[in-house]
């Protein structure tokens, strides 16, 4: 049973990387076989589809992204978000790989409804935790207060992560989000 258990982790895993690295319409069932060194058919034994495979990893992304929040939830405002922002920057790798829920972009248009539930389902959690991260942060003092109500703070800051991810991507460098990342917590820093 464990080697099946492995086995499964060892498909998740590698959909991960070929998800953040390819998107979901840059692999196949055959390239996951291959990569994990297994036949193509014992992949149907774990996930019946491929749209079934990328639900279960988007739920496993889910449950991990929770349990960061979780972790530093007594933390100070900044140390939340220095967290959050870390799961980018050392996580994935600016240039290097997209946000699950973010690799979806492209391909919006041909993803199946369920599909499209999970990935909104992670961007909703994003918010919902960033937002009680800029409310904590305002709260204390840590951060500035603005106009924005704090749910909009949350999206600028998805937004501008998500950007951020991108354009390192495509400029195949990761200073651009260093850069940015410099420049969104100096807007955060109270006067």
């Amino acid at each position: 049973m464990k080697t099946t258990l492995n086995t499964k982790s060892n498909i998740l895993d590698l959909a991960q990387d070929f998800l953040q690295t390819r998107s979901m319409a840059g692999f196949s069932f055959q390239d996951l076989a291959k990569g994990i060194g297994i036949k193509k058919g014992s992949l149907y034994y774990h996930f019946e589809s491929k749209e079934e495979l990328i639900i279960a990893l988007l739920e496993r992304v889910h449950g991990r992204l929770l349990e960061a929040f979780r972790q530093v939830e007594n933390e100070s405002a900044w140390v939340r978000l220095e967290t959050y922002l870390n799961i980018y920057g050392k996580h994935f790798g600016p240039s290097e790989k997209m946000c699950p829920g973010g690799s979806f972009a492209s391909i919006w248009g041909t993803v199946s409804e369920p599909l499209k539930k999970s990935v909104k389902r992670l961007g909703t959690t994003h918010v919902k935790e960033v937002t009680r991260i800029v409310e904590s942060g305002r709260d204390s003092g840590e951060f500035k207060r603005t106009d924005t109500t704090p749910e909009e703070v949350a999206i600028w800051i998805i937004s501008t992560v998500q950007g951020a991810m991108l354009t390192s991507r495509i400029m195949e460098t990761g200073d651009m989000f260093k850069i940015v990342m410099k420049q969104l917590k100096d807007f955060l820093k109270p006067p």
